[in-house]
């Protein structure tokens, strides 16, 4: 799997200023660390299992690991994972190209974040 990382960095951009001004309108500090879930696809179980082992060796809880099957993609899994940042360290180009090739070295795809507020 080969990622266009400049590609998924924009788009991921875009998202993320949405996100941020939500949260900021909703008062929240996008400067105070707070638990994040960052979400993933991965091909296959195998490469579902290795990525999620990843993650949690990087500092991440791992929170859910489940098959998520549709006609196009049959062994498709969920790798979803939480991990205590500021929502700003989550939104850096750093974060987003840094998690975006870290997933791709497992066939996995970054799609995205989310906190509770």
């Amino acid at each position: 799997m080969t990622v266009d990382i400049d590609n998924e960095t924009e788009g991921h951009r875009r998202r993320n200023a949405a996100l941020v001004e939500s949260l900021r309108a909703q008062n929240v500090d996008t400067e105070v660390p707070r638990e994040i879930e960052v979400h993933f696809w991965a091909s296959r179980h195998e490469n579902a299992v290795s990525f999620a082992k990843a993650l949690y060796d990087a500092g991440f809880q791992l929170s859910v690991l489940a098959p998520s099957p549709s006609v196009s993609e049959p062994d498709m899994w969920n790798v979803e994972v939480t991990i205590v940042l500021s929502v700003q360290a989550v939104v850096s180009d750093d974060f987003i190209r840094n998690i975006i090739m870290f997933a791709d070295n497992y066939a996995a795809r970054f799609d995205g974040w989310g906190t509770s507020v």
